[in-house]
């Protein structure tokens, strides 16, 4: 009996296009999109869409810290981040 053994090229496109739906929880994703979308669309709106993708780019680097946790729990993480 052999084993499989894959390439390493095809190793990593395994890993980099597998999908989890059991680590999606909907509401947080909703509440990071509407903030990345509100930091990108106010700097449009207040013509330096330059500053508007870097708090864009900073929403996205909290919302990587977003969690269920109690606000004040969360909260401090969040700034922390």
């Amino acid at each position: 009996m052999t084993t499989y053994n894959p390439t390493p090229l095809a190793a990593l496109w395994r890993t980099l296009t597998r999908f989890d739906a059991s680590k999606i929880v909907p509401e947080i994703a909703v509440r990071n999109t509407i903030g990345f979308i509100a930091a990108f669309v106010l700097g449009v709106v207040f013509s330096s869409p330059n500053v508007g993708v870097l708090a864009a780019l900073g929403a996205l680097n909290v919302s990587y810290s977003d969690s269920r946790d109690p606000y004040s729990i969360r909260t401090r993480r969040m700034l922390i981040s």
